[in-house]
């Protein structure tokens, strides 16, 4: 059987299909895709470089090509926190405000 598929099975679950993932990396160059504050274009970082939902998969974002963009880790998580709110988020990091082993 060729890969990728050409026509990709849909998608039954909360995961981002892998033609989707692929699709997203290409257009974005695998680079951070985060607009600047300074208004002076985009991040651009190639680290840890992660997709992010414009619209959060909590909030019924789906796992397309259109809703997604790359993201670098920090920007990632910014956007949690400010989607989310950060002592929320904070329960979900390594190391933040979990207690026992």
């Amino acid at each position: 059987m060729a890969r990728p598929r050409k026509t990709p099975p849909p998608s039954t679950t909360d995961h981002i299909p892998a033609h989707v993932r692929r699709e997203v990396f290409l257009r974005d160059g695998g680079r951070c895709q985060v607009p600047l504050a300074s208004g002076g274009g985009v991040c651009g970082s190639t680290y840890q470089v992660q997709l992010g939902h414009l619209t959060p998969r909590a909030r019924g974002g789906a796992p397309t090509v259109d809703n997604l963009r790359c993201e670098c880790a920090v920007h990632n998580q910014a956007q949690a926190d400010r989607d989310f709110g950060a002592a929320y988020m904070a329960r979900f990091r390594r190391g933040c405000g979990r207690t026992g082993s």
